[in-house]
């Protein structure tokens, strides 16, 4: 049972979004920028929009995710699972398997579920 108010939040939440059915969060704090993020970032733009997912897909730069020492990180929302030392050159791979085929890749890259945007 959905208590009176959170359909409205849910569906505001969902209009902040643009209508985006999914968001890619890639943490640009300090740790990540000097770690790659700023090339993570670039490359999964890039990625997003030459498979023509940029009106489904968001990309966006956030702020720190933590654990900063385990940067570039990168949140698949709404699942909310934070990907680790995500590099610019495994974005091809790592979009494949996250967008084409539903694959999550938790073994390689995961470092938590479940966080809230």
């Amino acid at each position: 049972m959905i208590r009176p108010g959170f359909e409205e939040l849910r569906l505001r939440a969902g209009e902040k979004h643009g209508g985006f059915k999914s968001r890619i969060g890639v943490c640009c704090g300090a740790s990540c920028l000097s770690s790659g993020s700023d090339e993570v970032l670039a490359s999964m733009r890039e990625d997003v929009e030459s498979r023509r997912m940029d009106k489904e897909v968001e990309v966006v730069a956030t702020g720190g995710m933590c654990p900063c020492t385990r940067g570039p990180l990168v949140r698949y929302m709404p699942e909310g699972i934070i990907y680790e030392k995500v590099c610019s050159d495994e974005v091809r791979t790592f979009n494949e398997a996250r967008l084409s085929d539903g694959s999550d890749l938790r073994e390689r890259f995961v470092v938590a579920e479940g966080a809230e945007d």
